[in-house]
């Protein structure tokens, strides 16, 4: 690939942000060829993000010809260095400002679109602006099959070859970085402990899983994430008479999720909506075994992990056998099961596979 400059659009970023860590980021530190440049709308006046020095970070401005005199300076830029120029939008909101703000400089050609979530789920207001975006963009990527197959069939009919699905990725050489040195509990084998790894809202469904334990008293349960507002899943435990055996943590650094995950034999999750579920992805990586929901996005990681385990319906009947299943099985059996769900992992789902596959879409866009 010849060198050239990668100008990444969103809304926002963060520590979780996946279009920055796992896109811009990551890509930094494997690709010397090339130049990247983020817009975003709203910046980390936190500084919680650490950006490497070689990215150029840039504020999108609230007029759109300033937006547009940013866009051209960067076209110039990129004529001056005899790069090539792609721009890679993640958002609605600042991917139509782009748009809207780069009408007749011939850059529709050199845009590529991610829609991270699914379709179904969302509002109208969701809906309609990413189907602009999609139609307007050269190339439009879901980051699952099941999220490409939940898009409305005329957008995907008029896209043609110009639509596809790349699966999300996860950073395996990170996971490994962060659990150097770390001991397992000498009763991780006894599956006793779970940990849950979501945002706590209503789709998320962390009551179902709260829901279990008065079924089983010696589980206890780690939930990773934004705790509601309303403390409704704290108040459920509190009375199901569980509350001593859950634990919440709140909004954690990755390094810290990917430990709590390495000291919890099972990983559970009854999302009702997924586009790609990373954090499935990175249980199976760290080892934890996975019981989750029966839905499209999870029942496509089970696809492509050998069938290793398989997606349940909600019912809690299902969920406590087979809970009790795992329980009931010797070491040997789990630390196998344990390492096949890692490979796995990194073979279908690592970070590295995803940028080769953008690669050739860049590629494309290139010519």
């Amino acid at each position: 690939m010849s060198k050239y400059c990668l100008v990444s659009i969103v809304d926002s970023f963060s520590t979780t942000s996946i279009p920055i860590n796992e896109f811009v980021i990551y890509r930094n530190g494997i690709r010397n060829d090339c130049r990247q440049v983020v817009f975003t709308r709203v910046p980390d006046n936190k500084g919680n993000v650490i950006m490497p020095r070689e990215i150029i970070l840039k504020v999108i401005p609230s007029s759109k010809l300033e937006f547009r005199n940013q866009i051209i300076s960067i076209i110039k830029e990129c004529k001056q260095n005899d790069e090539k120029l792609i721009f890679h939008l993640h958002h609605q909101k600042s991917a139509l400002l782009f748009f809207f703000s780069s009408i007749f400089l011939g850059l529709r050609r050199k845009t590529v679109f991610t829609i991270h979530s699914f379709f179904s789920d969302r509002d109208v207001k969701y809906k309609i602006s990413s189907c602009v975006c999609a139609l307007w963009s050269n190339y439009t990527n879901c980051v699952s099959e099941a999220a490409y197959n939940d898009y409305p069939s005329w957008v995907r009919a008029i896209k043609g070859k110009r639509m596809g699905a790349i699966l999300n990725g996860i950073d395996c050489r990170r996971i490994e970085r962060s659990l150097a040195g770390e001991q397992r509990p000498e009763d991780f084998y006894d599956m006793k402990r779970m940990v849950c790894i979501d945002r706590i809202i209503p789709i998320k469904n962390q009551k179902f899983i709260v829901g279990l334990l008065k079924y089983l008293p010696d589980m206890k349960l780690t939930l990773v994430g934004m705790e509601d507002k309303e403390q409704e899943i704290r108040r459920l435990a509190e009375k199901e008479g569980v509350i001593e055996r859950v634990e919440f943590t709140g909004l954690l650094p990755r390094e810290d999720v990917y430990k709590h995950i390495y000291q919890s034999g099972l990983y559970v999750t009854a999302s009702i909506v997924e586009g790609l579920h990373l954090s499935v992805l990175e249980a199976m990586r760290v080892g934890a075994i996975p019981i989750i929901s029966d839905i499209p996005a999870h029942r496509e990681i089970a696809a492509n992990s050998e069938d290793l385990f398989k997606p349940l319906p909600l019912e809690e009947e299902l969920w406590i056998k087979k809970i009790k299943e795992y329980q009931s099985m010797d070491k040997t059996a789990l630390e196998q099961i344990s390492r096949q769900l890692s490979s796995m992992a990194e073979k279908h789902f690592s970070l590295d596979k995803m940028h080769e596959e953008y690669d050739a879409v860049y590629n494309k866009i290139l010519r």
